[in-house]
């Protein structure tokens, strides 16, 4: 598994040191004990600090490049299989870059600041849909044959200005990294002036400017946990669950389970009943039929919609696709009531958010019917609409190095979760 990028700032508390990993929204500050949620009407931004011995040569010009980090899953029919593993690259934000132009995974030895909008940098003319698009084309081609689908999930999306120089030498116009032992590609004269005329953004940056958002319950009062990574807020004392929308913290409906053991850590999955068009089913009970058509489906199941339980936290592929489907095809009832936390509890934080566990659907699907190729294809066309979504929450119990789920006996390894939480 490849390093996370590690970014820092001064708290806007207390003016303290703050580290944090690139992309991550939430700030922890160990000073003050300061809770904050970063809001930016983009990705957020961050600046790769130049080398001093490059300071001065020339004029600075920083160019901006996507990040992106994110599990990818590939279904073949020839092997009828589902693949899966991590994709980490950047890829430029500019079409005047050169051909090859890359950071690499030099920003992995000195961390990156947080760009707060202060100073300008050359806009991306490319988007982040583009970039991702292109850095999944690459890493197909390196497999043999052809995929039925491809799906990112859980991708973690920031842009990286990078300092570099635009210079005229006696060969021709370079552009030079300003890092240490930093690259040189050639230019065009025309890439040469686009690339000095670009930073005209205003002194606002690329991607608009941070604002800081006090994780604090609106509804008492008391602090939100700062865990890293979080896409939704249980507060710990009214039991109350938030996510942001429109800059703001907005409640957040969810349901749990009563737990039968103390000491149980609640675990959160997005519960999404959809309408599958091009599949045998449109039930739940035809959805389990034809996944398990030698067992009978649960009393009920016939009038409910087709549903399946997306795990609402990171794992790494096989252990993600493993827990969903034991506990989509299990019988669990997970009641209406919004609040069934007794405080004090604990819960795994929410790291996948809505959008992203809806993108999850179809792979889990493909994985349901195994290596069935003919039903494989079938999956690969099916359009899928989400009817209704909620996040529900299930008890785990602890159990030497692995947690439980109390109503199936399903088994995680502790360092499953651990590991999970740093992709």
């Amino acid at each position: 598994m490849s390093e996370l990028w590690r970014a820092e700032l001064a708290c806007p508390q207390c003016g303290g040191r703050v580290e944090l990993d690139v992309g991550d929204p939430v700030l922890a500050c160990a000073f003050c004990r300061t809770g904050l949620y970063l809001v930016s009407p983009g990705p957020l931004c961050y600046r790769l600090p130049p080398a001093q011995e490059r300071l001065g040569a020339a004029p600075l010009v920083y160019l901006p490049f996507w990040r992106f980090r994110g599990l990818r899953y590939r279904v073949t029919a020839d092997p009828p299989q589902v693949q899966g593993g991590l994709l980490d690259a950047t890829v430029p934000a500019l079409d005047a870059l050169p051909s090859g132009a890359n950071l690499g995974v030099r920003p992995q030895v000195a961390p990156l600041a947080l760009d707060l909008g202060g100073a300008p940098a050359v806009a991306p003319d490319r988007s982040a849909a583009a970039a991702v698009e292109a850095a999944e084309g690459a890493v197909e081609a390196l497999h043999p044959g052809r995929a039925l689908f491809t799906r990112l999930i859980g991708e973690t999306v920031a842009l990286v200005l990078a300092p570099h120089t635009v210079e005229e030498r006696a060969a021709g116009w370079v552009l030079q990294e300003a890092l240490r032992d930093g690259a040189t590609y050639p230019l065009t004269e025309t890439q040469a002036q686009a690339l000095r005329s670009g930073p005209a953004t205003g002194g606002r940056g690329p991607t608009g400017r941070v604002a800081f958002l006090p994780l604090r319950c609106p509804e008492c009062g008391h602090g939100l946990p700062a865990s890293p990574g979080a896409a939704a807020l249980l507060c710990s004392h009214c039991t109350r669950a938030w996510w942001v929308r429109g800059g703001a913290l907005a409640p957040m409906p969810y349901a749990a389970r009563r737990a039968r053991h103390r000491g149980a850590r609640y675990f959160p999955f997005w519960e999404l009943a959809f309408r599958a068009t091009g599949l045998p089913a449109q039930s739940r009970a035809e959805l389990r039929r034809w996944v398990v058509s030698y067992q009978p489906a649960p009393e009920g199941w016939d009038r409910q919609p087709c549903l399946l339980l997306v795990p609402g936290f990171k794992l790494q592929p096989r252990t993600f696709l493993r827990l969903a489907r034991v506990l989509s095809l299990a019988p669990l009832d997970v009641p209406p009531s919004p609040h069934l936390f007794g405080a004090p509890f604990e819960a795994e934080p929410v790291r996948l958010p809505l959008a992203e566990a809806a993108q999850a659907l179809k792979v889990l699907l493909a994985q349901l019917v195994g290596g069935r190729p003919r039903e494989l294809a079938r999956v690969a066309d099916v359009e899928l609409r989400v009817k209704r979504a909620r996040l529900v929450f299930l008890p785990f119990h602890r159990r030497r190095e692995e947690w439980v789920e109390e109503g199936t006996g399903t088994a995680l390894q502790a360092a499953a979760v651990a590991q999970g939480a740093r992709l």
